[in-house]
């Protein structure tokens, strides 16, 4: 198979010599198509603003008490409960000898899932747990289990999914109070819902009906767009938010090694897929383990 020049100067986790100038805006397009092109153009930095590269305890707390403890996650067993206990009221008299010491081990659990964390940001490493991901078929039509009406949902470890929560919450909110994002854009948007365009759209059908005038309507929906993210490209598109670089790459690294094992009734598989190393940015073929 050939490599493309282009795809390997970027690399899986956006990592190559050709990000930085495509961020700044100086790559030289000339050898690349037409398109290609534009692309690199539309990934030009929009911010000159760096987001923290790190995660607080207030960041950790906000997420956590927010986040319903009976939310399915982490394939390693450590539950949501687990990180729940670093929080909340121990529900002791506050002249109970224990409850300074309950107290203690609570800011210790606190403290030790933030340091976790904030040593795989700097040092951009990838836990092993983390790369254990449970995959389960949802039907999206009752008693239909054919395999393209299943929807897929991951399960990840609970620390890391509060690492992408948290790190991209805060890219979300920087990228509108700065205005860097289309007006067009409904979804995840704070202030926003998905379900606006379609009531807008039914607003316009009736503009129509009642003008009496004819108009037309041009839907184009990205089929499965979710799962067809790049990885190198949405890094790409999160740095020109501002997403610190050790954000994204312990992200996409993560992704580059992680093993997916499918959850049915009967348990969960001891095989996997994953992505096909060593050259990933080149071949997406599963691998079966």
């Amino acid at each position: 198979m050939t490599q493309d020049p282009f795809i390997a100067n970027i690399g899986y986790k956006a990592d190559g010599y050709a990000v930085d100038l495509i961020l700044d805006g100086t790559y030289d397009c000339k050898n690349v198509p037409e398109a290609t092109s534009l692309v690199i153009k539309h990934l030009q930095r929009r911010t000159t603003t760096n987001l923290e590269g790190s995660l607080t305890r207030a960041d950790v707390l906000s997420k956590l008490r927010g986040w319903n403890e009976t939310t399915t996650t982490s394939p390693s067993g450590i539950h949501l409960g687990h990180y729940h206990c670093a929080w909340r009221d121990p529900k002791m008299r506050h002249d109970d000898p224990n409850r300074d010491l309950i107290l203690a081990y609570q800011n210790q659990l606190l403290n030790a899932t933030v340091n976790l964390l904030n040593y795989a940001l700097q040092f951009g490493y990838t836990f092993e747990r983390w790369t254990k991901v449970v995959n389960v078929m949802l039907q999206k039509d009752v008693g239909n289990p054919r395999i393209h009406r299943l929807r897929i949902i991951h399960i990840y470890e609970a620390d890391y999914n509060l690492l992408l929560a948290v790190k991209w919450r805060q890219a979300l909110f920087h990228a509108e109070d700065h205005q860097l994002l289309n007006d067009g854009m409904y979804g995840s948007r704070p202030g926003k819902s998905a379900h606006d365009p379609a009531f807008m759209e039914v607003l316009q059908h009736e503009t129509y009906r009642m003008s009496m005038k004819s108009g037309v309507n041009f839907d184009l929906d990205a089929a499965s767009c979710y799962d067809r993210i790049l990885p190198n490209l949405a890094v790409l598109s999160s740095r020109r938010m501002g997403m610190a670089s050790s954000v994204t790459q312990v992200n996409a690294l993560t992704l580059q090694n992680t093993k997916y094992h499918v959850k049915t009734s009967l348990g969960i598989s001891k095989a996997y897929y994953q992505t096909l190393t060593p050259k990933p940015h080149l071949q997406h073929w599963p691998r079966v383990g």
